[in-house]
C-alpha cells in the first residue's frame, strides 16, 4: 500500500514528470518497460502510475540499478522476471512507495479525534490504526495527543498500530529516529517535551520519548492483500491521502475492507482532498474528510 497517511508518493521534487533520467550513460525507461514495471506495482499494490510519471519512476528505481550495479533498466526487468525475483519485489515496492509525511499534519483532524475521545471513550481502551504510516509521523502524533488526555485522566488506556507496505519504512517507523528537516513544523519546545537529541555521525538526529513509544505497534501490511486481515477492531482508523494512487474500484474495497475492522460509531479519516461519499459501504461523513460507521458503538 502506498504510505500514509500522509503520502505524497511521485513527488514532483523528485524530478519533473516529463524528465528522463540520462545520466552515467544508463538510457531512459523504454516504453515496454514502463509498462512491465507499472503492472507489476499495479498488482502488488494498487497504485497505478501513469505514463506522465516516468521519469519519476526512472529516478525512484535508479537507485536500485546503482546498488545491484546493473548497467541498465533492462536488466532490472528481467531480474524481476526471473524465478528468484521475490526479495528484489520487495526492495522494488519500497523504492515505488517512500512517501512524505510530517508530524501533526491536518491539525483539525487531531482536534476532532480529541473531542471525540473525550466525549465517548473515557474508560476503555481505545484501539487506532494508522493504516499507511509511511515513516511513522502520523503514530508518534496520535500517541502524543493520547499521552495528553492521559494526564487530564490517568485511566485513559490507548493502544495504537502504524502500517506499511514499505518494510523500510515500519523499521525506521519502530526506531522512531528522525532528523532535523522532519521536525521543522514543530514548536522548539514541543521538541524539547517529545524527543531525545542523539549525536550519529556527527549529524544531530531526535527519538521521540519513550513514553510515546511504548503503546504503538508497527507491522508491514498491504492494503490491498485481501488475504491479510488484522485480527482486531479499531476505534478510528486514519488512511490518508492514499486512496488518490487507487483506481476507483480498488479504493472502494480497501475502504470496505477497514470499515470492517472499525466498531460500529468509530470513525476513519482520509486526506482532505479524498471523499468516500459515493462509496456504498456503510459510513456516513460527519466532517471535513472524516467519515462514521452506521451503527451504535
Amino acid at each position: 500500500m502506498p504510505s500514509s497517511q500522509n503520502q505524497e508518493s511521485f513527488s514532483a521534487t523528485d524530478t519533473s514528470p516529463g524528465h528522463h533520467d540520462y545520466s552515467h550513460g544508463v538510457a531512459p525507461l523504454s516504453p515496454a518497460e514502463f509498462d512491465f514495471f507499472s503492472r507489476l506495482i499495479l498488482s502488488k499494490t494498487g497504485i497505478e502510475i501513469k505514463r506522465e510519471k516516468i521519469g519519476l519512476m526512472e529516478s525512484r528505481l535508479r537507485k536500485r540499478l546503482t546498488a545491484l550495479k546493473l548497467d541498465g533498466y533492462a536488466q532490472y526487468k528481467k531480474m524481476l522476471s526471473g524465478d528468484h525475483a521475490g526479495r528484489e519485489v520487495g526492495f522494488f515496492v519500497n523504492s515505488l512507495t517512500t512517501n512524505k509525511t510530517e508530524f501533526f499534519r491536518e491539525q483539525f483532524h487531531f482536534e476532532t479525534l480529541r473531542e471525540s475521545l473525550k466525549q465517548h471513550y473515557r474508560h476503555k481502551t481505545v484501539y487506532i490504526w494508522s493504516a499507511a504510516c509511511s515513516s511513522g509521523e502520523e503514530v508518534y502524533s496520535l500517541a502524543m495527543l493520547c499521552e495528553s488526555i492521559i494526564k487530564e485522566d490517568p485511566a485513559f488506556d490507548y493502544k495504537i498500530l502504524g502500517s506499511d507496505i514499505d518494510s523500510d519504512r515500519v523499521k525506521s517507523s519502530t526506531e522512531g529516529i528522525y532528523e532535523a528537516d522532519a521536525l521543522s513544523n514543530m514548536p522548539k519546545f514541543q521538541i524539547q517535551k517529545h524527543f531525545t537529541r542523539t549525536k550519529v555521525q556527527g549529524e544531530t538526529l531526535y527519538r521521540v520519548g519513550e513514553p510515546y513509544r511504548r503503546n504503538v505497534k508497527f507491522m508491514q501490511h498491504n492494503l490491498i492483500d485481501c488475504s491479510s486481515r488484522i485480527p482486531l477492531t479499531f476505534d478510528y482508523i486514519f488512511l490518508r491521502n492514499v486512496l488518490f494512487y487507487f483506481s476507483k474500484n480498488t479504493a472502494e474495497k480497501v475502504v470496505s475492507k477497514l470499515v470492517d475492522s472499525l466498531v460500529p460509531g468509530g470513525l476513519i479519516f482520509v486526506g482532505l482532498t479524498e471523499t468516500l461519499e459515493h462509496m456504498d459501504v456503510g459510513i456516513v461523513k460527519v466532517g471535513a474528510s472524516v467519515y462514521q460507521k452506521e451503527g451504535t458503538a
